[in-house]
């Protein structure tokens, strides 16, 4: 039986250890840099693993799927090792925790064993007058300095002791979320044409499929355009989706999504990152002067525009964003009652070019051409984002508290020879020892070992 608990005893030591620390660390890392060179499936859409197969020996494919380095972040050992540092940081916390609740319940009373011993001369014999001095000497208020019962104590930063508690609570957060990240989390993207509303969007899957994943509500996108630097510019500075959120078809939200500024409902974030040209939904918007007046029109592809008083009937063909280097244009075709076909163009940078090269026929000039495009929206399922910002603070305070507050104590006992006074701190003790020394100019100060 002892023999088992020496075994027990051996493997918990190892398993709260900084090697194992370091160890699983770099594992951590060397997997994360190895990932970085192959494709992770369900970050790359239209890659599946059929696909990857034929470029590799199949030893080498059997020993890349055992690892799934194709899908490295979700993979076992990679998994394995984080939930085993998780247990190593509690591991290592737990002893020190104990002392810890332990000191912060009942200040230390009498100096350590560790304590830095120093022979002090010349001070009074009083406790009142020798706290006044010693705070004199040491240039620290004399409040901080407190009769115990035996002499006097300086105690300061004991909370400061607790800071690696919240930064090893903050990393285990983190970790843990980043897992939870991972097997919860969804990516993948929604396609929407103006006035279009949807309730499903694809994703990949860890072999590198698409798959169709439902959303608890809908998203309409009411309207989408694009913002470009002028006028007549071709280069585009922003693209722009006006978004409503349905359930039970009931509009309960809606936003102007842009890049960088994503639109966040029930879990989910909606993220501006592409578009797609539709010219099925390309519109154009024509003034019209005949006979009857003059009137304004709006007509897609296929629609019919006019028709004169010849009976002859204008209906838009197609359009063209560029048309010889003119800007948009429309081709409008001319149908006339004996069955004759014509067609011409429409720029709309040149109004009056028709009623000027077709005289008897009516004036017709297009005023505004709008492009049609199909917003594409990246869609995010993250439910540990606020647990990950929750340990990334926790984790910062802990190490202002470590770094920026140590704890540090001195004791005064004077005796029949003289004063002593014990220095001790929870890190850097020869430092601290070393700086009250040096304050101390005005006493004979000796170190004893």
């Amino acid at each position: 039986m002892e023999r088992i608990w020496s075994i027990v005893d051996a493997n918990w030591r190892l398993f709260r250890s900084l090697k194992l620390t370091v160890f699983l660390l770099i594992t951590l890392a060397v997997g994360s840099a190895v990932g970085s060179f192959f494709p992770q499936l369900p970050q790359q859409p239209g890659l599946n693993l059929e696909q990857l197969q034929g470029h590799y020996a199949p030893w080498l494919w059997w020993l890349l799927g055992f690892f799934q380095i194709f899908d490295l972040f979700h993979s076992w050992w990679f998994s394995l090792a984080m939930v085993a540092l998780t247990l190593n940081l509690w591991a290592c916390s737990f002893p020190r925790l104990v002392d810890l609740i332990r000191d912060l319940r009942s200040p230390m009373r009498e100096p350590p064993a560790s304590a830095k011993l120093l022979k002090l001369s010349g001070l009074p014999a009083e406790l009142e007058p020798q706290r006044l001095r010693l705070a004199e000497l040491l240039g620290l208020p004399a409040r901080w300095f407190n009769q115990d019962g035996v002499g006097l104590r300086f105690d300061r930063g004991r909370w400061g002791r607790p800071g690696f508690v919240m930064v090893h609570l903050g990393l285990s957060m983190i970790l843990v979320a980043g897992a939870w990240s991972q097997l919860a989390g969804r990516d993948g993207s929604l396609v929407l044409e103006p006035g279009q509303q949807g309730e499903v969007f694809l994703a990949s899957s860890s072999d590198g499929r698409m798959e169709s994943v439902r959303l608890p509500f809908a998203v309409r996108c009411k309207d989408f355009y694009l913002e470009k630097y002028g006028a007549q510019a071709g280069s585009v500075r922003d693209y722009v989706s006006e978004l409503e959120i349905l359930e039970h078809g009931r509009l309960v939200s809606s936003r102007r999504v842009e890049v960088n500024q994503p639109l966040a409902f029930g879990g989910y974030h909606f993220y501006q990152t592409a578009f797609q040209r539709v010219p099925s939904r390309d519109v154009a918007w024509f003034q019209v002067e005949d006979s009857k007046g003059v009137r304004r029109v709006e007509a897609g592809a296929g629609d019919a525009l006019a028709e004169d008083d010849r009976g002859v009937r204008y209906e838009l063909e197609r359009f063209s964003e560029n048309f010889k280097g003119y800007g948009p244009a429309a081709k409008v075709s001319e149908d006339y009652p004996d069955g004759r076909k014509r067609s011409f163009w429409v720029i709309e940078r040149h109004p009056g070019l028709v009623a000027a090269h077709r005289p008897g026929s009516l004036s017709l000039d297009m005023t505004r051409y709008k492009p049609g495009y199909a917003t594409v929206l990246s869609v995010a399922r993250d439910p540990a984002t606020s647990w990950i910002w929750l340990g990334s603070t926790l984790m910062m305070m802990g190490l202002v508290l470590v770094f920026g507050l140590r704890h540090k104590a001195l004791w005064l006992r004077s005796g029949p020879e003289g004063s002593t006074l014990y220095v001790w701190a929870h890190r850097g003790q020869g430092v601290f020892a070393a700086q009250i020394r040096e304050k101390l100019v005005s006493a004979e100060v000796e170190e004893q070992a």
